[in-house]
């Protein structure tokens, strides 16, 4: 309103001395008339005050349009913020219903249609992030990684494995691992997503080459599995199977393999520097070249274990069963081998003596 005033007032002032110009241009000759003089006077401040009146007008209407826009422009703004807020809620209610055909699909009697929802879920994870709702992507991860920890269906008797199953889970986990290296920016990583390998069971499943640095894989069944030229350094593997299991040039560097079941496993040329492997089993494994420099074998059971060339300078040996083991051309430089058992089978590098705090078992089994 402030606005507008200001235009009347312009036109008074204007007005009043245009009136006062005249007055003064008036002949000095003209008489004194009271009459004659308030009659020009007159006729121009009604001029005036018609023109303010239709000043006051025009300023009325002028902001009463523009309060009128302002409310229209509000109006429009806040329909606009009920349709986004309607359309968001309508996209989240679609995403629970596709969370929900994924669950399904993943519990479907048919491989095909399980493997679908695999990739379901997945796609589904990605839609949630796009819309900043990680707390749901989380969910669906989670989902995935508890199908993992299902128990893997053994075979009757003289059926064959299920191998659609197995190709299920290595799909899984395929994701899991390449999702997790891919740069936080790209719209598809789970480099910032909560990854939990405990107690998966994955037997006979081919994962060779791929990543599971810093992970957890407590109590996982990975028994005939392949793991070839895996990366698990750092990971923690306490209690897993990993039986049989083919880890010919795994990293396990820095790694936690206590109590775990190797028996058997293939570690040829292994990468286990610093690796911490207590009381592990690990009897009839194949450590041929493999690198245990600093490793921690305290109590162990390598009975008849097959490490012809290994490293293990500044291992801990303590207690460990070395029975029939196979230690020719290896480094045992600084190893400690206080109280590890030996026996007539055990076979010691070239010129080694076993130091006299080892202890001499003349038996075949220890």
């Amino acid at each position: 309103m402030r606005r507008f005033l200001g235009v009347p007032v312009v036109v008074f002032a204007a007005a009043v001395l245009m009136a006062g110009s005249a007055v003064a241009q008036a002949p000095s000759t003209a008489p004194t008339n009271p009459g004659w003089f308030t009659q020009p006077l007159a006729t121009v401040l009604t001029g005036v005050l018609a023109v303010f009146a239709a000043t006051i007008a025009l300023g009325g209407v002028l902001l009463n349009r523009r309060q009128t826009e302002k409310h229209f422009t509000g109006k429009q703004e806040q329909d606009r913020a009920q349709f986004d807020r309607k359309h968001e809620l309508e996209r989240i209610e679609g995403l629970r219903k596709r969370y929900t055909s994924s669950a399904e699909q993943l519990a479907h009697a048919s491989a095909a249609i399980r493997q679908a929802g695999v990739y379901a879920l997945t796609a589904l994870a990605d839609d949630w992030h796009a819309i900043g709702e990680d707390e749901e992507r989380q969910v669906c991860i989670d989902l995935l990684q508890w199908y993992l920890r299902v128990p893997f269906p053994q075979p009757l008797e003289g059926e064959q494995p299920d191998l659609s199953e197995r190709e299920i889970r290595q799909t899984i986990l395929t994701i899991l691992t390449r999702r997790r290296h891919r740069p936080p920016e790209d719209p598809k990583s789970w480099a910032e997503v909560f990854i939990d390998l405990r107690q998966i069971s994955l037997p006979n499943c081919t994962l060779a080459h791929l990543e599971f640095a810093d992970l957890s894989l407590t109590g996982a069944n990975l028994t005939d599995a392949d793991l070839s030229d895996a990366d698990l350094h750092g990971a923690d593997l306490h209690g897993a199977h990993l039986g049989g299991a083919n880890l010919h040039g795994v990293h396990l560097t820095d790694a936690e393999l206590s109590a775990a079941d190797l028996h058997g496993a293939n570690l040829y040329g292994a990468n286990l520097i610093n690796a911490r492997l207590v009381v592990a089993k690990l009897a009839g494994a194949h450590l041929t070249v493999a690198d245990l420099t600093g490793a921690n074998l305290y109590c162990v059971n390598l009975y008849r274990a097959n490490l012809y060339g290994a490293k293990l300078a500044g291992a801990t040996l303590g207690r460990a069963n070395l029975g029939g083991a196979n230690l020719k051309v290896a480094d045992l430089t600084d190893a400690d081998l206080t109280e590890a058992r030996h026996n007539d089978e055990t076979v010691w590098p070239h010129g080694f003596t076993p130091p006299a705090d080892a202890v001499y078992e003349p038996i075949a089994d220890l």
